[in-house]
């Protein structure tokens, strides 16, 4: 993570990664048919790879993980690749074992509509345990401070984060109004929530200051880019 985080500002890039594959790998080893994920998040999200199919075998390769190849990871970290055996995209032969699906394809995804769901079953949001930067959205992502980290990270590299994809979703779906929506991202695009660095400097053991380094150098990356 620290890795990732100080080369591509991309901290929770392994999370993600492991994500996609543990689940299919541990359905081989138990010789579970099917593995059930959520949403496809390159519908949702609008990466290059949107296409609403039905097989989540191509999630490994999206845009989220697939730029940084694992070899140079366990190679600049002294990892044994044996390893991080359990973060490789599976094997043809897992294919004919078990068979990861996209919920989304089948039932329109919402996640707005998934909470309110939700909670009829007895899930909480946060409410005002934590007021984070994102204001409204006290549903989505909560049960890790230093997840948060990742919108951040996002926003320095292209200057957008998640918390404009989730608003533009709300827009989309019709939950919250467009200038309501922008007026939001206004206010609250571009800060890194202090609970959020706060957690994420102690698991990974960075001061304070040495994040906000290590984040400036990819927000002036970005700002001297050269418009496509």
């Amino acid at each position: 993570m620290r890795y990732t985080f100080e080369t591509y500002n991309k901290p929770l890039w392994i999370v993600d990664q492991m994500i996609y594959t543990v689940p299919i790998w541990m359905a081989v080893r138990l010789n579970v048919p099917i593995v059930v994920y959520g949403e496809n998040v390159s519908v949702t999200r609008g990466l290059k790879d949107n296409e609403d199919v039905p097989s989540a075998w191509n999630q490994i390769y999206n845009t989220v993980v697939s730029d940084i190849p694992l070899s140079e990871v366990a190679e600049a970290c002294k990892i044994d690749l044996k390893d991080l055996a359990m973060a490789f995209a599976p094997t043809y032969i897992a294919k004919s074992i078990t068979a990861p699906i996209y919920t989304s394809y089948y039932v329109r995804w919402d996640a707005f509509q998934n909470f309110i769901f939700a909670k009829t079953r007895g899930f909480k949001s946060l409410g005002d345990d934590w007021r984070r930067w994102g204001g409204f959205m006290d549903y989505w992502q909560i049960d890790s401070y230093g997840y948060m980290m990742a919108f951040y990270s996002k926003w320095c590299n292209l200057g957008h984060s998640g918390f404009t994809d989730c608003v533009c979703e709300l827009i989309r779906a019709g939950h919250i109004e467009k200038d309501f929506g922008l007026g939001k991202v206004a206010e609250y695009e571009g800060e890194m929530n202090y609970l959020a660095r706060k957690d994420f400097c102690k698991v990974l053991g960075y001061r304070e200051d040495e994040v906000h380094y290590i984040t400036q150098k990819f927000i002036l990356r970005r700002k001297n880019r050269a418009p496509d």
